[in-house]
């Protein structure tokens, strides 16, 4: 098995730039610095990625046309929370239903009480609310190398969001190796730079036991003309897109060398467990 590395999420602030490009003005919320969002930014990014990646190359399993691909990019969201020792960590995830984001396991603290629930504030950046109710895979181990089990869950409450991708079921068509697929998250184009939301595509390089795995991602927005991009910090609990549908969750990076980005496939029956009980724990 590949050695694995949970990806460095670690960052003392986090600046979220889901609508925007642009600079703005910062505000402070919660301890977090936040920025401003532009739909209208958003919309026009993901157009141009539609038009000049989706269309050009003539790629089918990413989305049916461009309102599509704006509402999977738009269900995308910016967690953030305090570990054990009071630090800032920033995560992504993805809303599979009007109050439940789906995420990775190491994106959320705390201990698990008698309900099976984790109860610790985890801010939802963009909603203005900060949720205290959570859920990971009980086979999930932070001392453990294995990310097959990498998954978890965020409430909000109902209705908290508009826009959400459907996740895939257990029956549902799996990408092949070669196959492309659209990955999306809050990570930064390097080390120094702030989280924001980039959307990429990329072909699925390897197929293991219960996980996807790809290599550098090219992200719609680069940092430099025709420079590949890897996953960063803040891109854990990202989503994995498959045809208009959630497919995979971001849980690690293995070999630093090699930069390849380790995706729960989410249809496994036991992920598919997991999520069916949280909807049905769903305290909201």
């Amino acid at each position: 098995m590949l050695l694995r590395t949970l990806l460095c999420i670690t960052s003392l602030f986090f600046i979220s730039c889901k609508h925007s490009s642009q600079e703005s003005k910062p505000k402070i919320v919660n301890g977090f610095i936040v920025d401003e969002h532009s739909e209208a930014a958003l919309k026009e990014s993901v157009e141009k990625f539609y038009q000049d990646i989706v269309l050009k190359d003539n790629i089918q399993t990413i989305s049916k046309n461009s309102d599509d691909l704006l509402n999977l990019v738009d269900s995308v969201i910016h967690i953030a929370f305090y570990d054990k020792d009071k630090n800032a960590k920033t995560c992504s995830g993805v809303y599979i239903s009007d109050s439940v984001i789906l995420t990775a396991a190491h994106c959320i603290p705390g201990k698990v009480n008698s309900d099976g629930l984790v109860s610790e504030n985890i801010y939802v950046v963009g909603k203005g609310l900060a949720s205290t109710y959570a859920m990971r895979h009980p086979k999930f181990d932070f001392n453990s190398n294995i990310t097959f089990y990498d998954v978890g869950v965020i409430f909000t409450p109902k209705q908290t969001a508009s826009i959400f991708t459907p996740h895939a079921k257990e029956g549902d068509s799996k990408p092949s190796i070669g196959e492309h697929v659209l990955l999306a998250g809050y990570g930064s184009n390097d080390e120094n730079s702030k989280p924001t939301l980039r959307i990429g595509h990329n072909k699925i390089n390897q197929v293991e036991q219960l996980e996807y795995i790809i290599s550098k991602w090219i992200s719609l927005r680069k940092k430099a003309p025709g420079v590949d991009v890897i996953a960063q910090k803040g891109d854990s609990g990202g989503p994995l897109f498959y045809k208009n549908k959630v497919i995979g969750v971001c849980a690690s990076l293995s070999g630093l060398v090699q930069k390849k980005i380790h995706y729960v496939d989410i249809r496994e029956p036991t992920i598919q467990s997991f999520i069916n009980e949280s909807f049905e724990k769903n305290p909201f």
